[in-house]
C-alpha cells in the first residue's frame, strides 16, 4: 500500500525551487478521458484536460521569458526582483469566517433537562441517511458497527433517563451524527419521511450542541478516545454552518492532538489493531489531514508530512473491510473519492510549504505555479472513471446514478475543489499582472474561468439544494464571487445588475440559503461590501 513520509522530498523540492532554473518542456501523449468540469450547457462548458493544462503552463512560462529576456539558465540575476506576495483575495476568505464570531449564538443544551432525544423511527430514518449523505465525507466511522451499535442503544434504553445514562462519548458521536445529516436533508423529505424538523437550524444546533455537551461529559479533553477523534470529525461538518470557526479550528487540533496520543498517526501502532478499527484509524486520519491542509482561506497547517506515517486507507466498502467477498475492481466506492481528496491535500500543502519556505522571484515562482498546476492535471489523468465528467466514461463503466446516488456528487464537488486549487495556485501571481505591468493573460484567464466554472457546477449541474447547504460549498463559492469582484474592480468597473452575472448568482444563492447557514450571512455582507465599494 502506498504511504506518504517524505519529509526528505518536501525539503528537497523547496531547496529544487531556490535553485530552479528555464527547462525546455517535456512532450507528453497522455490518454485522457475525463474533464475538470463540463458544464450543462455549451456556453457554460469549461473543459480543462491534462494536455490543455500543460499547454496554459507552457504559454505562462514562455510570457515569463518573454518578459524577462535576461533570464538564463543561471539563478536569478539582480533584475529579478523579490517576488511579494499578494493575499487581497485570500484576506477576504479569510474575514469571512473570522467576522463568524462576532455573532455567537448561546448555547441551548448546558443540563441534561435540555436533551431532546429523536424518536426511535427518526432516530433510524436519520441514521441510514447518514450512511448515504455523509459517512463518504467524513469517513469516521464504520457504519454497519456503529448502525449496530444504534440499535442495541435503543433496544437497551427504552426510557429517556436510561438514555441519558448511556455512554456520554458515544452519545457525543450520536448526537454530531444527528446534526450532520441535517445539513443535507431537503425541506421536501420531511413530508414523507419521519425527518424532525429537518430544514430547521434550530434543530441543527440543537443537536450540535448536545454533542458538544457530551464531549464535556465523557472529559474529552483528560482521556484520550478514538470516539472523540470520530465526533469532532463529523462535527467538522456543522461547525461553521452554525458560525462557530474558532471552535471548529481549536477543536480540530484537539482532535489531531488526541489521534497523535492514541497514535493512529503511524503504522507500527495501527497494526496492534483489529484489521476493521485499523481500517477505520486510516480513514479518519487521513480526514484529519485533508482538513488541515486543504483549506485555501485558513490557517497555517498544525500536521508536518514528515512526522506521520499512515497507509492510503484500502480501496473497500465497509461491507469488505467486515470480510464479505471483494468486488471487482472496476466496481465504484466512495472510498476513492477520500483518496482523491488525500492527493490534492498532499499537493496543495506541499505547494503552500514550498511558497512559505522558498527564497522567490518573480521568474522562479512561476514555475512553483506550473509545477503544481502540473501536478493537478496529473490526479486529474487518474481519477477513476466515475469521477471524470466525461459522459462517455460513465456510459461505458454503465454505473448508474440510481445505484450509486453519491457519484455524482463527489463528481461534482471534485470538480469544484480542483478548480478552487487552481485559483489559489494561479492567483498569486495577481501582483505580478497587475502591478508589474506583466499581463499574464493565460493565468488571469485560469482563475476567472475557474471562478466562473465553479459557480456553474454549484447552480446548473443539477444537484439537490440540500447538496448545497454546507459551509464547504457557500465558502468556494464566495472564494469565486470575490475572484471575479475583484477583477471588476481593478478594471475600473463594478458588478452590473443583472441577475444573470455570476457574482449576481452567488448572491441570490447565499440569500436562498441564509436561514440554514451562518456562512452564507456573512458572505452576503461581505460580497455587498465589495459591490459597493466598487461601484460607480
Amino acid at each position: 500500500m502506498p504511504t506518504i513520509n517524505s519529509g526528505r522530498r518536501i525539503r528537497k523540492m523547496i531547496k529544487d525551487e531556490e535553485e530552479v532554473t528555464p527547462r525546455p518542456a517535456k512532450r507528453e501523449k497522455v490518454k485522457v478521458k475525463g474533464q475538470l468540469m463540463q458544464a450543462g450547457t455549451d456556453e457554460g462548458r469549461v473543459g480543462l484536460t491534462y494536455q490543455d493544462l500543460l499547454l496554459e503552463n507552457l504559454a505562462l512560462r514562455a510570457q515569463v521569458y518573454a518578459a524577462n529576456p535576461n533570464t538564463t539558465d543561471s539563478p536569478s540575476t539582480s533584475e529579478d526582483e523579490p517576488f511579494v506576495l499578494d493575499d487581497t483575495i485570500e484576506s477576504f476568505g479569510v474575514h469571512l469566517l473570522n467576522s463568524l464570531t462576532c455573532k455567537h449564538l448561546p448555547c441551548t443544551v448546558t443540563t441534561y433537562e435540555d436533551v431532546e432525544f429523536p424518536t426511535r423511527k427518526q432516530s433510524d430514518y436519520l441514521i441510514i441517511q447518514a450512511r448515504e449523505r455523509i459517512a463518504w465525507i467524513h469517513y469516521a466511522l464504520h457504519h454497519p458497527t456503529f448502525e449496530q451499535e444504534h440499535d442495541e442503544f435503543w433496544a437497551r434504553n427504552e426510557d429517556h433517563s436510561a438514555r441519558l445514562a448511556h455512554d456520554p462519548a458515544w452519545l457525543a458521536t450520536y448526537f454530531s451524527t444527528l446534526s450532520a445529516v441535517l445539513v443535507f436533508l431537503h425541506e421536501e423529505d420531511t413530508s414523507t419521511s419521519p425527518a424532525p424538523d429537518s430544514s430547521s437550524l434550530t434543530r441543527m444546533r440543537k443537536w450540535y450542541d448536545t454533542a458538544i455537551f457530551f464531549l464535556e461529559k465523557a472529559d474529552y479533553l483528560r482521556v484520550p478516545t478514538l470516539k472523540t477523534v470520530q465526533t469532532i470529525a463529523i462535527l467538522g461538518i456543522v461547525f461553521n454552518n452554525v458560525g462557530e470557526f474558532h471552535f471548529h479550528a481549536n477543536l480540530w487540533a484537539v482532535a489531531i492532538r488526541i489521534a497523535q496520543t492514541i497514535e493512529i498517526d503511524n503504522e507500527r501502532s495501527l497494526a496492534a489493531r483489529p484489521a476493521i478499527e485499523r481500517e477505520v484509524c486510516r480513514r479518519l486520519w487521513w480526514t484529519l489531514i485533508i482538513c488541515d491542509w486543504l483549506p485555501v482561506h485558513q490557517r497555517d497547517p498544525i500536521v508536518l508530512e514528515q512526522n506521520f506515517h499512515v497507509n492510503l486507507p484500502a480501496i473497500k466498502d465497509d461491507d469488505e473491510i467486515s470480510g464479505s467477498k471483494s468486488r471487482p475492481a472496476s466496481h465504484p466506492r466512495p472510498i476513492q473519492y477520500h483518496i482523491v481528496m488525500i492527493k490534492l491535500a498532499v499537493v496543495w500543502n506541499r505547494y503552500r510549504m514550498a511558497l512559505k519556505l522558498g527564497r522567490w522571484t518573480n521568474s522562479t515562482v512561476v514555475d512553483l505555479v506550473t509545477r503544481t498546476d502540473e501536478s493537478l492535471a496529473q490526479i486529474i489523468v487518474e481519477l477513476p472513471p466515475y469521477l471524470q465528467n466525461d459522459a462517455s466514461a460513465l456510459v461505458s463503466a454503465k454505473f448508474s446514478e440510481t445505484d450509486y446516488p453519491w457519484m455524482s456528487w463527489q463528481r461534482t464537488k471534485t470538480s469544484m475543489l480542483l478548480h478552487n486549487l487552481r485559483i489559489g495556485v494561479n492567483k498569486i501571481l495577481r501582483n505580478i499582472w497587475s502591478d508589474q505591468g506583466l499581463v499574464f493573460q493565460r493565468v488571469r484567464s485560469i482563475c476567472l474561468a475557474s471562478s466562473t466554472a465553479i459557480i456553474t457546477l454549484a447552480l446548473d449541474s443539477g444537484q439537490p439544494s440540500e447538496r448545497l447547504n454546507s459551509w464547504a460549498v457557500v465558502t468556494n463559492l464566495f472564494s469565486a464571487a470575490v475572484t471575479i469582484a475583484i477583477e471588476e474592480e481593478l478594471r475600473g468597473g463594478s458588478v452590473d445588475e443583472d441577475p444573470s452575472n455570476p457574482v449576481r448568482r452567488c448572491i441570490a444563492f447565499f440569500e436562498s440559503v441564509k436561514e440554514h447557514n451562518q456562512v452564507a450571512v456573512a458572505a452576503l455582507e461581505m460580497l455587498h461590501a465589495i459591490i459597493t465599494r466598487s461601484g460607480p
